[in-house]
């Protein structure tokens, strides 16, 4: 997993245990409007996705996250909806 610096930067262990999860039955192919490669596998397989304008927290993953609690960036991915709920709540 070579992550991008919006999405949060892993370990090397972490990403070894994200990199030894099954792999998708689908993947991202072509990139919709206004998003961007956000994290790729090694094998250039893109893993994350994100919204370009920044304004809505939009990101999108090849994995579980819900599942994989121990998981650093899945636990980071947690964090930052949290914090951007946070934020999008406190300017209504």
């Amino acid at each position: 997993m070579h992550p991008t610096p919006s999405i949060p930067r892993v370990s090397k262990r972490a990403a070894k245990s994200l990199n030894s999860q099954p792999l998708p039955i689908s993947r991202i192919g072509d990139l919709g409007h206004g998003l961007r490669v956000a994290a790729l596998a090694p094998d250039g397989v893109i893993e994350a996705v994100e919204h370009e304008p920044h304004k809505h927290w939009v990101v999108g993953v090849q994995w579980h996250p819900e599942r994989m609690k121990d998981h650093a960036l899945s636990s980071a991915l947690f964090r930052a909806l949290v914090q951007a709920t946070r934020a999008a709540a406190a300017h209504r």
